[in-house]
């Protein structure tokens, strides 16, 4: 129902349409805002989240009559690790918040600003901010990367070559990757496989045997969770496999907040060296 009408949507996923959705929010006096979030993979799993807890916050703090109804396709928040106080957060808001699970999103109409879930549900909306099924590039499939039916590369996790073809290389959201779609994981790739493509140049370069991807999702404002993964490699009598653990810090804490924000400045220092 938005292929007639793509700018009745403002997807919080949509980069090019990120300031539309800025506006959007700023000029927002009241109603209901509607959320999707669609089935895994998912880039940034918390992310729908932390969108409808922090538009909760300016909707109280500007004092004004609104409602987010959050349509997940999922039966729990994500990721799973933190499903719980992401749950709770949502609960704690639910004077403002309605959070909706297994509930799919397969049809929007425009002209009645209703969308329809799978159930044949229908919800109204004031504001429409729909996050589509992720997909990876479609010149993927057409040029061969991938098995038919497949949108992902398969790609070895320690060095991000395509295990079809030797001069090819994918990462984030173009590979089929054990590792977590987050942008701290993206940035860590990228240094992984820049430095697997040295060493194909001759320049001697030592392959990390370790590494972390960390995540921050605001419960609000002032506080935020902490999701740590560590991931190990591991030599085996088959060869080396990849061992991950997963720690959750399920507690928010004002510290986390200012935890993301050091990650923030220092992944940019590392991008652009200032």
């Amino acid at each position: 129902g938005l292929k007639e009408d793509p700018d009745a949507n403002a997807s919080l996923f949509d980069r090019s349409n990120l300031p539309e959705l800025r506006r959007r929010v700023g000029a927002y006096q009241g109603g209901t805002i509607l959320l999707s979030v669609p089935p895994p993979p998912l880039q940034c799993p918390p992310a729908p989240y932390e969108f409808a807890l922090l538009f909760t916050e300016q909707i109280r703090q500007r004092r004004l009559k609104g409602r987010i109804i959050v349509l997940d396709s999922n039966t729990e928040p994500q990721p799973p690790s933190l499903g719980r106080p992401i749950e709770e957060a949502l609960q704690r808001n639910q004077d403002i918040i309605e959070y909706v699970p297994a509930a799919r999103v397969i049809a929007c109409e425009v002209g009645s600003r209703k969308v329809v879930t799978q159930d044949s549900e229908k919800f109204s909306y004031d504001l429409l901010s729909l996050i589509p099924p992720h997909r990876a590039a479609s010149f993927i499939q057409g040029a061969g990367l991938s098995l038919p039916g497949d949108p992902f590369v398969d790609v070895d996790p320690f060095t991000f070559r395509s295990t079809k073809f030797e001069g090819i290389y994918a990462l984030g959201d173009a590979a089929r990757t054990p590792y977590a779609r987050t942008a701290s994981s993206a940035s860590l790739s990228a240094r992984i496989c820049a430095q697997e493509i040295s060493r194909t140049l001759g320049v001697k370069v030592k392959s990390p045997t370790s590494f972390q991807s960390v995540c921050y999702p605001y419960v609000s404002w002032e506080e935020a969770l902490r999701l740590r993964l560590d991931y190990r490699r591991e030599e085996g009598n088959e060869g080396p496999r990849l061992e991950s653990r997963v720690f959750a810090d399920t507690q928010p804490s004002r510290s986390y907040v200012e935890e993301r924000r050091n990650w923030e400045r220092e992944v940019l220092r590392q991008m652009f060296g200032a």
